[in-house]
């Protein structure tokens, strides 16, 4: 099979591609920005082909044209927990403008199979309905219905994985993590909010197989046109649970001023997936624990 994807170059994709490349016989292809770094692809640059956008991505049309691949999986995002208006536009353009221009270029290329990711974010506290956090979580959200019109205009077989939080080895992701590692690092106190909310954490290695799993469901022969599949791990832990199982695994105490750091407008309190369709449309279950997770991260990161 060949497989196309966007956002290789980011902590999610780089891991998924190397995994893919290293487990299947699949061949790949990615398309990349200019300014994309590609250093975390190294190591297997040279079993990949890579496209470069144009600054307006008008040559992804080509690039299917070319590269005709089976299948596309789009990661590529640009997340933003919160936005200035100069930062509309760019939320625009990267979520809803380029995946819609990717959409359309299958359309044309006669490419019928394209896994999307979604985030939990697009309910806030976990609500069955839409209700975005953010204005991130709102352009998730309208690139799905754009997806509906070319899943049932263009006969395209998709599926929607909505992630909640992801975390792992060496992730360069801003994210409470590394916060964390930071503080162990330099000793140091850090400031956090008061903790209180609750975070669905997922290891790394469980999204690759969920991603995995999601190739296997579309290369099936099917008469499914279009799912969308909560991916987490199922617990759920307060950010105070998270800080103390951090420090268990790592062996060390860390100072915290809890509640140096306000709640965010429209902070998520509540975030636990539900995964029991992700079990029966994909069998697919996490096997890591936050506690195993965080100890593998560790290991390989030589923390402790």
């Amino acid at each position: 099979m060949r497989i196309l994807m966007t956002g290789a170059t980011g902590f999610i994709g780089s891991n998924l591609i190397r995994d893919l490349c290293q487990t299947t016989d699949h061949a790949f292809s990615i398309v990349k920005r200019e300014r994309s770094d590609t250093s975390a692809l190294s190591d297997i640059l040279d079993k990949i082909k890579v496209y470069t956008l144009d600054p307006a991505a008008d040559n992804i049309y080509e690039i299917l044209a070319q590269e005709k691949p089976d299948m596309i999986i789009h990661l590529a995002t640009l997340f933003l927990g919160s936005h200035s208006r100069a930062q509309v536009p760019l939320l625009v353009e990267s979520n809803i403008l380029f995946p819609t221009k990717l959409l359309d270029a299958m359309a044309s290329s006669g490419v019928r199979k394209f896994i999307n990711t979604g985030s939990f974010s697009e309910h806030w506290n976990c609500k069955t309905e839409y209700d975005p956090v953010n204005l991130y979580s709102s352009t998730k959200r309208a690139l799905e219905d754009i997806l509906c019109y070319y899943v049932n205009a263009h006969h395209i077989k998709a599926i929607t994985l909505k992630l909640f939080d992801t975390y792992g080895p060496h992730d360069p992701r801003p994210k409470i993590f590394s916060i964390l590692k930071k503080g162990l690092r330099e000793d140091s106190p850090i400031d956090l909010s008061p903790g209180q909310q609750t975070i669905d954490f997922l290891y790394i290695e469980d999204v690759v197989e969920a991603y995995k799993k999601a190739i296997e469901f579309l290369g099936k022969d099917t008469d499914v046109s279009y799912e969308t599949v909560f991916i987490g791990s199922g617990q759920s832990h307060t950010i105070r649970e998270v800080v103390s199982i951090f420090q268990e695994v790592a062996g060390r105490k860390i100072n915290v001023n809890w509640g140096a750091r306000s709640y965010r407008e429209r902070e998520i309190m509540i975030a636990i997936a539900d995964i029991r369709k992700a079990d029966d449309l994909l069998a697919w279950r996490p096997r890591f624990s936050l506690k195993q997770g965080l100890s593998k991260m560790m290991t390989e990161e030589k923390i402790r």
